[in-house]
């Protein structure tokens, strides 16, 4: 082990040994010193795994970094701004959605980080349905299936893939009729949307199947 891997992980150590003495004695004080207790300490290991990080490069220094960060930050905001509602699963949301974001952006040939990256965020919105009152059943559905179409939706003009249309297509339909719920139709719209849903998908099947095979007759 060379000298600067073996400086980082006795940073790493040291700072995991504070926090454990922390969480075993920090309830024996007052919850504000506690608090503050807290805060320091985790600013202190995000230092400690930075100095880690510039040392040896590697993965998980950057991860302790960025984690006691954004629980040290959490606790400010609930503790010290009285961070409260929808806008503490909001901004836990965000803290979930930066690293995957990040990471694709360093390298972007990784396109299957920007799903998860895509799930934290799309997932912030819901929590603003609840101020909808009874409209607010039918538009959370209604916004779920849409955010999972639209991915397919997208792939499939991009990469000019009808197959992607079938899921993208069925999970718009269910959004469509939530929505009509919404505006005031009858539930039993669902009993119609959803099978001419499905006969769309089969009519994008067979016509893909039909231009397939007749463009290798076509080449034959």
């Amino acid at each position: 082990m060379n000298r600067e891997r073996q400086q980082a992980r006795t940073l790493a150590g040291i700072v995991i040994i504070l926090i454990g003495i922390l969480a075993l004695f920090g309830p024996s004080v007052s919850n504000q010193v506690e608090v503050w207790l807290w805060i320091g300490v985790l600013l202190v290991a995000t230092a400690a795994f930075g100095r880690a990080y510039s040392l040896t490069k590697e993965t998980w220094a950057v991860i302790g970094a960025y984690a006691t960060a954004t629980i040290a930050l959490l606790i400010f905001s609930v503790t010290q701004l009285g961070l409260s509602g929808v806008l503490l699963p909001t901004l836990v949301m965000i803290a979930l959605a930066l690293p995957f974001a990040g990471a694709w952006y360093i390298n972007q040939q990784q396109w299957g980080l920007l799903i998860p990256a895509y799930v934290f965020v799309v997932i912030i919105p819901i929590f603003f349905f609840g101020d909808l009152g009874d409209g607010g059943d039918a538009i959370v559905p209604a916004y779920v299936m849409f955010v999972i179409s639209l991915p397919f939706l997208v792939s499939a003009l991009v990469r000019r893939q009808a197959a992607l249309l079938i899921p993208g297509g069925i999970m718009l339909f269910f959004s469509l009729a939530f929505i009509g719920i919404a505006a005031g139709l009858s539930p039993s719209i669902l009993t119609i949307i959803v099978p001419v849903g499905f006969i769309g998908a089969g009519v994008i099947l067979l016509f893909s199947g039909w231009t397939g095979d007749y463009r290798r007759k076509r080449k034959l």
